[in-house]
């Protein structure tokens, strides 16, 4: 993909306001490629202050976000609610428009990460937070994202947003991933048993019992042991899951949530 034409082709398609092209770019530019982009004058940084202002220090911004989103989904506002949500979009043009411009200017992988969010591409906004710390993706309401949900549970963690740790996780657990089950269970819902047992039904229905220890022999490096080439021998693993204490009732009611959410996985 690093070509002239490729570049060339991206680079008018982000002038035109597609955000894919910006988010394509971005990424280009972060694994070595070289992305002409015309004069700098300098006034990045200052135009970069100008809407952070514009989006965070405006004392409704987030009640803006809230009903911008309810009224992109169908409902008629009226009143205060409705100027939050025309105020909110009225700033979300203008950043855009100054995020495509200064893009467009500085080649710099950040400022077309920028510009994509700006164009509703919610990937760069998981970017922005990965690369730079900006939580921002965890105020969407509804972040359409193909990012691995463990991942995005880590990375909530990694920015200080962690209230939305256990959601992320829960997501991942749904999609059979072992290991956000384990952690929920260690930990997020470990004073639920209800939760707690029903990650257990639901791992055992995909063929795991947690209850059990995971160990393997392993050389000094981590590598799976060898007999054939032998040496110091080590033990990696870790330990069965103690379930907490429950009636039978609420294990009877985590067994058939489990079953609920196995059979909603066979249809995905």
């Amino acid at each position: 993909l690093n070509s002239p034409f490729v570049c060339q082709a991206l680079q008018k398609a982000a002038e035109q306001g597609e955000g894919r092209a910006h988010l394509a770019l971005g990424l280009l530019i972060e694994r070595g490629a070289r992305v002409d982009a015309g004069h700098q004058d300098g006034d990045d940084d200052e135009d970069e202050d100008e809407d952070d202002e514009d989006m965070d220090d405006v004392p409704d911004s987030r009640a803006g976000l809230y009903w911008y989103e309810r009224q992109q989904k169908g409902e008629v506002l009226t009143g205060v609610e409705l100027e939050w949500a025309e105020g909110y979009a009225e700033r979300v043009q203008r950043r855009a428009a100054a995020s495509r411009e200064r893009a467009a200017r500085s080649s710099s992988a950040r400022d077309h990460f920028n510009a994509a969010a700006a164009l509703g591409q919610h990937d760069a906004l998981l970017l922005l937070a990965d690369r730079y710390g900006d939580d921002s993706f965890f105020d969407l309401q509804a972040p359409q994202v193909r990012a691995d949900p463990l991942w995005i549970a880590e990375l909530a963690q990694r920015v200080g947003r962690y209230e939305w740790t256990p959601a992320w996780l829960t997501l991942a657990a749904e999609r059979g991933d072992m290991q956000a089950m384990r952690e929920l269970m260690e930990s997020w819902h470990a004073d639920d048993p209800l939760k707690v047992w029903t990650w257990f039904h639901y791992a055992k229905l995909l063929g795991k019992d947690l209850t059990q220890g995971d160990y393997r022999a392993i050389h000094p490096d981590g590598s799976r042991y060898d007999d054939d080439v032998g040496g110091p021998m080590f033990l990696d693993g870790m330990d069965g899951i103690e379930l907490p204490t429950a009636d039978e009732s609420v294990r009877q009611e985590a067994l058939r949530a489990a079953q609920s959410l196995f059979a909603r996985m066979q249809v995905v």
